[in-house]
Formats: C-alpha cells, structure tokens, sequence
C-alpha cells in the first residue's frame, strides 16, 4: 500500500481505464498519516490501530521477518537486525512491460514474464529516518533517495489471474488481537 488519501487524480480515478498498475508507485511498510480533510481514512486509520500493538496501525514492523531463519528456526532475539522502513521501487523493466489500462491481475498475468526483476527493495534505518524527516524528507520518493538498496524481487514463475477473493473477500478480526482498550470502549469492531 502506498497511502491511504486517494492514489491518483480524481479526474483521473474516474476515467474508464482503470489505472491500477501496481508498477506505477513506489510503496512501503510505513503509511502516512492520512490528510485531515480525509475523514473516512481516519476512521479506517482509527480502525486499523485497535488490532495492532501499540496503535501503530500505519507501521508495519519488520522485526517478525527477521526473528525466523530461512529455515524456520528462531533468531535469537538479540541478535533479530531488521531494517525500520523498506521501500518497494518498481522496475523500469516492469514498469515498460505493464498496461496501467487493464486489470492487474490480468496485466500482470499477460505482461509479466518470467524472470522479470519487478521490484528493488531498498531500506533505511530508524536513526536514518528520523534524521531525514527532522530535515524536511518524509515523502516515499524523497526518503528512496537516501535508502540504501538490500534486495530485488524476480518472478520465478508466471502470474495467474485469479477472481478467488476479488469479489468475496471477507475480513474478521479475532478478539485476541484487539487492544484492550478497544474491547472495554464499546465500540463496535465487527468487519
């Protein structure tokens, strides 16, 4: 995810094409907040922070990735290094071959071939972005300019298009993820 105030234009968002290409932008494990004009974005921003520790429902931690070896054995928590942001770059490779006018899910089933490199991923330490933002850098392409590059993501095989979940997709949180906080307050947290 990239955001959640509206991605394009909204001359552009209602244009009979669909322009949903997920090579059009850069996205990472750390959303901004939304704008305060946004208020169903708050909402779903308020939402998101009652199943999440610590009501940073907007910050995906990495440090569960980097707690399992490739084998599945834990890492020793003091030992667990994990980078405070990353940063998904789309490809110029991918980018060229995806049609933002289709469907994803059949662009990338169509224009993505096998073996192409269709994201870099790139990373930044807490101490490096805090030191970034104190100086005015807080956007995803401005914070990708300092980031260091620590991956790439390559298709191994071909993408199928899919309607499973697309149209019936269902999401229901169990109580044991909810803050407490949340459980007392009377609020209605059924999705």
């Amino acid at each position: 995810m990239r955001k959640l105030d509206p991605q394009h234009p909204v001359l552009e968002s209602l244009s009979t094409h669909s322009h949903n290409s997920v090579f059009q932008h850069a996205f990472t494990n750390i959303l901004p907040l939304p704008s305060p004009a946004n208020v169903i974005m708050q909402l779903v921003k308020i939402r998101f922070e009652t199943v999440v520790i610590h009501g940073k429902g907007l910050h995906q931690s990495l440090d569960n990735l980097a707690s399992v070896h490739t084998d599945g054995s834990s890492v020793d928590q003091d030992r667990v290094v994990a980078p405070y942001r990353v940063i998904f770059q789309p490809t110029l490779e991918a980018t060229a071959a995806s049609d933002p006018a289709i469907d994803f899910r059949d662009d990338l089933a169509r224009n993505i071939v096998i073996g192409t490199t269709i994201y870099d991923v790139f990373a930044l330490s807490e101490p490096q972005e805090a030191e970034l933002t104190a100086r005015g850098i807080s956007t995803v392409e401005a914070l990708l300019t300092h980031a260091e590059k620590i991956g790439a993501i390559t298709t191994e095989s071909e993408f199928i298009a899919s309607k499973y979940g697309d149209y019936r997709l269902f999401f229901k949180h169990s109580d044991r993820f909810i803050q407490d906080e949340f459980k007392t307050g009377g609020m209605e947290l059924s999705a």
